[in-house]
């Protein structure tokens, strides 16, 4: 599966924009998820299910992003796609 970056970068802003409760214009690539945008444990978990529900995968278990080396947005949706990558 060819994985769009762009679009995938639209939808994982959306999802923080809506988990979150910020403006979406807030969410760019090198906002940092804890610091910037104000991710918390419950966030985390909101924002893993709305992945899972969107792309159609499951997330590991994991107590902070940063498990996975996700720290930034950009971060994340590198992760998203790789996910949906080795999925296909």
């Amino acid at each position: 599966m060819i994985v769009e970056r762009p679009a995938v970068f639209a939808q994982v802003r959306d999802i923080l924009a809506h988990t979150l409760r910020i403006d979406p214009d807030r969410v760019q690539p090198a906002a940092r998820l804890e610091r910037d945008l104000g991710m918390d444990s419950l966030r985390t978990i909101e924002t893993n299910v709305a992945l899972e529900a969107r792309f159609g995968f499951v997330a590991p278990e994991v107590v902070r992003p940063e498990e996975l080396g996700i720290v930034t947005v950009d971060d994340l949706v590198s992760h998203v796609c790789d996910v949906i990558a080795r999925a296909s």
